[in-house]
């Protein structure tokens, strides 16, 4: 069992409680999501009253492309239904949702990333109001199963979760998954690190290079990689920076899919499995990895790695400064279907001749 999975097993009563249902792969989670989004809305419409948080939104509406990570409540003019005021009919439905949209490892992964705003209100004295478990919003654009197209987005502190579905086509991108403290080191859930893979398996293929190989992947700039989330433009695929897999030995270059992997095994199977062929069929030899700031470990640094149908990008931040990077943001973009772009645009030009 993997060392941040055992310590989440706190996490479990919830499971057990009887919110969630068994994951699964394929057709079967594709239909789960669907099911999800329409039990969601049926629950939302049960509960009532012209004073009921507004769950569901016109597909055009332009937060359906945003991508935030901050608390809610250093945000403005956000809509949905936030998790803490949910009917237990509601919050069934949304985790039947989540557990369709995102591998097993993925849906604990994101739990146990809510469960850290209690970490962080204790270790600051009990902000109850910024680090709230509950605090993350829910948005519906479309309707689900209706046949057009619909998106599912949950975002909160240190959380982007988002997924559209055409027809039967799925995309799971953008992702956003944040840890702080990225290893917890008091309390019940001392030893824990929710993104564990994402930094440990970058390490072990930083340690694998030469020097001349690190030089390339550094270049010469030292500086922390900006980010690649808050609707910033993506960098151009077509520019990569760092070392280029096809000067990696074989061995390197499996940990460098490793390292992609970390990203891709938090969604279903059938999404992870497809875009990995994608990966391949553009050729791994032209993925790209960036290292800057510091090679030692759990010091503050960026990595970025670059390819034709993916970013991966991690930051690890001192809050504070100093050395000790505690603090971890994480994301996975596609150039080409980042919220369904394809998707959309095929629909468009089938049903609609634009």
């Amino acid at each position: 069992m993997k060392p941040w999975l055992y310590h989440s097993l706190p996490i479990v009563p919830v499971v057990l409680a009887g919110l969630v249902h068994t994951s699964t792969a394929g057709t079967a989670a594709e239909d789960a999501v669907v099911t999800g989004g329409r039990s969601l809305v049926a629950a939302h419409a049960a509960r009532g009253g012209d004073d009921a948080p507004q769950l569901s939104f016109s597909f055009d509406d332009e937060q359906r492309a945003w991508l935030d990570f901050f608390p809610l409540a250093f945000r403005r003019g956000v809509r949905g239904l936030r998790m803490g005021e949910m009917t237990l009919a509601e919050r069934r439905a949304t985790h039947a949702l989540l557990r369709g949209m995102l591998s097993e490892e993925g849906y604990l992964r994101v739990q146990f990333i809510r469960e850290l705003e209690e970490v962080l209100a204790a270790m600051e004295g009990g902000n109850s109001r910024t680090r709230v478990i509950g605090d993350y919003a829910v948005q519906l654009f479309g309707a689900p199963g209706s046949g057009e197209p619909w998106a599912f987005k949950m975002e909160g502190h240190h959380l982007s979760l988002n997924a559209t579905l055409v027809g039967d086509g799925f995309r799971g991108t953008p992702l956003f998954l944040g840890a702080s403290p990225a290893e917890v080191r008091a309390g019940e859930h001392a030893g824990a690190r929710a993104l564990a893979p994402l930094r440990e398996r970058a390490y072990d293929l930083l340690e694998s290079l030469d020097d001349e190989q690190r030089a390339l992947a550094q270049g010469s700039d030292t500086t922390r990689l900006p980010g690649l989330g808050r609707g910033g433009p993506l960098p151009d695929p077509a520019e990569p920076s760092g070392l280029a897999a096809a000067d990696m030995n074989d061995g390197q270059r499996a940990l460098l899919l490793s390292l992609v992997e970390a990203y891709t095994e938090n969604l279903r199977e059938d999404f992870a499995v497809e875009e990995l062929r994608r990966m391949r069929a553009a050729g791994v030899e032209r993925l790209h990895f960036l290292w800057r700031g510091s090679m030692e470990r759990g010091e503050p640094h960026s990595y970025l790695v670059q390819g034709p149908t993916l970013l991966v990008q991690l930051d690890a931040i001192a809050d504070g400064g100093g050395d000790d990077a505690n603090h971890l943001h994480a994301q996975w973009r596609d150039p080409e279907r980042d919220h369904g772009a394809d998707l959309i645009a095929r629909h468009l030009e089938r049903q609609h001749g634009e």
